[in-house]
């Protein structure tokens, strides 16, 4: 009930009120730092100097913590167990969304971090069962990319699966063009550049530019995939779960 009545008060009060009254909850909000029509709730929020969060967002995580003239634009969907990091000049632009499933099925909070001049622009897809980074200067651009922290592999025969989990991390001065995925377990080194409509299953060591590759069949049997992953301790996940090394 709390949680609704601050969210209520984030979209109803003007900023310079709410800056006033959010310190009750903990919050902290800097001068020159706003709030507009959106529906908010993090159990720590702190917003530096010129920060700004825009219309019509639905933010309900863990902590949001945003250093100075970090900004989330408009209508963008920002839920579940998680803690987002902005640092300075960081971006999250319009429509996007950043969530995870809940914390029964990953007992840990996810860390999403974007550094320095970071930017996800508009329109994409960012799932983090587990911790995503994106670094200094790196811009996810265009529109409709996403970024996924697990998957599933499925018995050849039967009901049978399990979930593979892995974070992302991108590294500084990468560009990542429209409509990429970007899978689990994936870090992408620094000054890389990916062209539109690319697949990025396996990690990228070498700075330069990257597209998108054919269509090809590689040979596999659960037994040979869980070989190269490590089991989740148990209670950490409501079903048989994996990690990537």
């Amino acid at each position: 009930m709390k949680k609704l009545f601050v969210a209520v008060l984030c979209f109803i009060l003007p900023t310079v009120i709410l800056r006033k009254i959010v310190v009750l909850w903990g919050w902290s909000m800097a001068p020159g730092s706003r709030i507009g029509f959106s529906f908010v709730w993090a159990r720590v929020l702190c917003m530096r100097q010129g920060c700004r969060i825009g219309h019509f967002n639905f933010v309900r995580i863990e902590s949001l913590d945003m250093q100075p003239t970090a900004y989330i634009g408009h209508l963008n969907y920002i839920n579940g167990p998680l803690s987002l990091t902005m640092d300075e000049n960081a971006g999250v632009g319009n429509q996007n969304r950043i969530f995870r499933g809940a914390l029964v099925i990953r007992r840990k909070i996810s860390q999403v971090k974007l550094g320095r001049y970071a930017k996800i622009t508009a329109r994409h897809s960012v799932e983090c069962l587990a911790d995503i980074v994106i670094g200094n200067y790196s811009t996810i651009a265009g529109s409709n990319t996403q970024i996924w922290t697990h998957g599933y592999y499925h018995y050849p025969v039967g009901l049978d699966r399990f979930r593979i989990d892995g974070g992302v991390n991108i590294g500084n001065n990468v560009y990542v063009g429209a409509s990429c995925v970007i899978s689990m377990g994936v870090t992408i080194c620094d000054a890389v550049s990916i062209g539109s409509h690319s697949s990025v299953a396996r990690s990228i060591v070498e700075p330069g530019l990257y597209v998108s590759q054919p269509l090809r069949h590689i040979a596999m049997t659960p037994e040979s995939v869980m070989s190269r992953l490590d089991a989740l301790p148990d209670g950490m996940s409501i079903e048989r779960a994996y990690e990537k090394k």
